[in-house]
């Protein structure tokens, strides 16, 4: 997506890009049922988006996603990330394993959402409200989309 299609969205990055010294990600939007965003590359990075969680942000929870998600790309998260996943699904056959990956992504996201506040300006108190209403919402949808989602069943 470029710049035409969602201004917004680039305004924001390019106001926190500026503050964390990053290059500029590539946006892209996915019109799947998937609603969590995540970040996508090694060299050159992309943010994948939903329209439909976009659609129902406020300004701030869109310029806290965006920011959270831009702090993983700085931290290099997704290398990280994909390093653990692989180690993970090779000691398959180790418990402790499956707990240091866990431990791995949740460390990550808070770490993402420690650099948010050292960075954005705003105080702890509206970061942490604009994460948990976009988790409530991420969830929300998702629980839309299971109830939507009808089964045909045929009887003989």
């Amino acid at each position: 997506m470029g710049r035409k299609e969602v201004p917004e969205i680039y305004n924001i990055i390019d106001n926190f890009t500026d503050k964390i010294k990053l290059k500029t990600p590539v946006i892209s939007l996915t019109h799947r049922g998937y609603f969590s965003p995540f970040v996508a590359g090694i060299k050159n990075y992309t943010i994948v988006l939903s329209p439909t969680l976009i659609e129902k942000l406020t300004w701030n929870e869109k310029e806290t996603l965006i920011q959270h998600e831009l702090s993983h790309i700085k931290r290099k998260d997704n290398l990280i990330g994909w390093i653990a996943l692989i180690l993970r699904d090779f000691l398959f056959f180790n418990p402790f394993a499956y707990i240091a990956y866990n431990l791995i992504r949740s460390e990550q996201e808070k770490d993402s959402d420690k650099l948010v506040v050292k960075y954005s300006g705003k105080p702890t108190k509206e970061i942490s409200k604009n994460i948990l209403n976009i988790i409530l919402k991420m969830k929300s949808l998702s629980t839309v989309k299971k109830d939507s989602e009808t089964s045909y069943t045929f009887s003989f």
